[in-house]
């Protein structure tokens, strides 16, 4: 009888510890993100390569259809670099 006692006991302890676990891992599994990581390749009205210049990038995630409201915009101030092949 006090092995089917211990054995009860092991399961207990083991099922609140894998409980406890599980409640941690979702809260930071949940976290929004700060920004939107992207990368692009900026073109030219002629199809080139825009190089070594300074642009705005504004990223929008519209409601809806494509001519939705926006829900969340970003705007970035970067430089493009040397397009090197």
């Amino acid at each position: 009888m006090n092995l089917l006692y211990q054995n009860s006991f092991l399961r207990r302890v083991l099922g609140v510890m894998c409980l406890m676990a599980g409640l941690a891992l979702p809260s930071n599994a949940q976290q929004v993100p700060q920004r939107l990581m992207h990368q692009s390749v900026l073109r030219n009205n002629q199809g080139q390569l825009v190089a070594n210049q300074n642009v705005s990038v504004r990223i929008s995630i519209l409601q809806g259809t494509a001519v939705g409201s926006a829900v969340y915009t970003e705007l970035h101030q970067v430089q493009t670099n040397a397009n090197l092949s």
